[in-house]
């Protein structure tokens, strides 16, 4: 998770992974890891477009 440099967990994760984690995200029955897909994406297309 430290190596991502994002450390990220749905709510209904092990307790040691939610401890890890930078972000607690909606369960996975929640679409959890649809509303980090939603957060990071954006963000990573404007620094790839700053890399032009």
């Amino acid at each position: 998770m430290r190596a991502a440099g994002l450390a990220a967990a749905v709510e209904n994760a092990h307790e040691d992974t939610l401890r890890a984690a930078d972000i607690v995200l909606p369960s996975n029955g929640d679409e959890g890891v649809a509303a980090l897909i939603r957060l990071v994406l954006p963000r990573a297309a404007a620094v790839e477009a700053c890399r032009i």
